[in-house]
């Protein structure tokens, strides 16, 4: 009769990882072209309004010069933000207001974007002006850093 094998036990590694499946390959991504106008600085404010008229509880992120990293420029070019300006969503979907302005400087002007109840529109709409304003708002909001319970 034989034996089971007896599983050996390991500690974990501080290169194990929690989330074990590969998300594959790691793309570099494109430069911008050489042609895009170029972006001076980008003012995000966002958060959430009881009143539509008041945007003073607004956090501001302002990036400009060396703090614009080239993500957050390609990632404009990219989804075309530069062409959209104006203010969309509904002030009148949601309690509170969630609101998003990007005002964005370059070399063939300004343009400023206002979105109303971003969240909201993304699900319950199916323009993509929501979905390509979303994706650099998602690059340009400070994450928390994740950080390894383990360590």
């Amino acid at each position: 009769m034989t034996r089971p094998r007896r599983r050996s036990r390991r500690e974990p590694q501080k290169s194990d990882s929690i989330f074990p499946l590969s998300l594959g390959p790691v793309v570099k991504p494109l430069p911008v072209p050489p042609d895009a106008p170029k972006i001076h600085r980008v003012v995000y404010r966002h958060g959430f309004l009881e009143d539509p008229g008041d945007l003073s509880p607004l956090q501001t992120v302002e990036l400009s010069g060396e703090r614009l990293p080239e993500e957050i420029v390609r990632s404009i070019h990219e989804n075309g933000l530069l062409s959209l300006g104006g203010v969309h969503g509904y002030p009148d979907v949601g309690e509170p207001i969630q609101f998003d302005e990007i005002r964005i400087d370059y070399e063939g002007g300004q343009v400023e974007i206002g979105v109303f109840n971003r969240a909201i529109m993304l699900f319950k709409t199916n323009d993509e002006l929501y979905v390509r304003v979303h994706r650099v708002c998602c690059k340009i909001e400070p994450r928390p850093r994740y950080t390894d319970p383990r360590e």
